[in-house]
């Protein structure tokens, strides 16, 4: 599978506030966490994430966030 990165825009989108975007976030972590205990029952299934950011972008912090909850292995 090949993903192009040129074509994802990351800008945040256009009129949606802070709030939206958070309870967005919220519904899609715990969506998340659903999709990893089904996915670790099978013992079928691997995922990877890439994030990629420059020094100091939040990658740390979106880490902390998104994936508590999550077993990283």
């Amino acid at each position: 599978m090949n993903v192009n990165l040129n074509k994802i825009d990351t800008d945040p989108p256009k009129g949606v506030t802070e709030e939206e975007i958070k309870e967005q976030t919220k519904k899609l972590h715990e969506k998340m966490i659903e999709l990893h205990h089904l996915m670790y029952a099978q013992g079928k299934y691997s995922l990877l994430i890439v994030l990629q950011g420059m020094d100091a972008s939040g990658k740390d912090g979106t880490i902390k966030k998104i994936f508590s909850g999550v077993n990283p292995l």
